[in-house]
């Protein structure tokens, strides 16, 4: 069963299923292995953890990030 692996700085639970639906779908798809055997995982990193230009995203985030920290201003 193939798998798919993403690494990201931590996202919403909205935005990891809107992405594990098109991963899965166009992975599907393109190689036609049924969906229900694709298998997607995440790797999440907190802010914390992540430094961009020398600090850490979490005293800095990129405006970029929407991310569960921040999750309330994307809702909208």
């Amino acid at each position: 069963m193939p798998a798919i692996i993403i690494n990201s700085i931590e996202m919403t639970d909205k935005q990891k299923a809107v992405i594990a639906d098109k991963f899965v779908s166009v992975f599907s798809e393109v190689t036609g292995v049924p969906k229900d055997r694709v298998y997607l995982f995440f790797n999440g990193y907190d802010l914390s953890d992540v430094v961009i230009g020398g600090k850490l995203c979490s005293e800095n985030p990129p405006k970029f990030a929407k991310a569960k920290f921040n999750a309330d201003q994307w809702e909208k």
